[in-house]
């Protein structure tokens, strides 16, 4: 099935909410990376003249045409089916999600976490992830209780 996209209307909707634009700093790394593209664009603008579609987006195929709304979504459903190894119900929208959790696995600060994933306040990510968290929580608390006990390691032997 081919999808036709209006690229002005994809302009013109933009963002959610004016919170949704968000600057974000970016590593030497990527900024090679977008060096890279930048030059890729302007190769396929003079191989292509006047056919090349021209906007200021970054991310567009060769001819400068813009990618549907759910193009990355759709290639990531692809990739997932053709590896059965992996669990067929996972979507692009999960690889937030388990980000989020790796962060807060790894103890990083909720403030941080919350920021980065753009949720309103930090109840909102403690909230929807706290799950995550509350596994390891018993069994940090007993180590802890375990290791404020007086007792020593012959008499837990006993």
């Amino acid at each position: 099935m081919k999808r036709l996209v209006n690229h002005n209307e994809a302009r013109k909707k933009g963002a959610k909410t004016k919170k949704s634009y968000h600057t974000f700093k970016m590593t030497d790394d990527l900024l090679e990376v977008f060096i890279f593209l930048k030059a890729e664009e302007e190769k396929a603008r003079k191989e292509l003249g006047t056919v090349y579609y021209d906007s200021d987006y970054v991310f567009k195929r060769k001819n400068g045409e813009l990618y549907y709304p759910d193009y990355i979504s759709e290639q990531f459903r692809k990739v997932i089916k053709a590896h059965s190894d992996l669990p067929q119900d996972i979507k692009f929208r999960n690889l937030r999600n388990s980000g989020i959790s790796i962060y807060l696995e790894q103890d990083m600060n909720i403030k941080s976490v919350q920021q980065w994933a753009r949720h309103k306040n930090v109840e909102t990510t403690l909230g929807i992830y706290a799950k995550v968290k509350s596994f390891d929580a018993e069994e940090q608390i007993m180590e802890c209780i375990n290791s404020s006990l007086p007792l020593s390691s012959t008499q837990k032997g006993e």
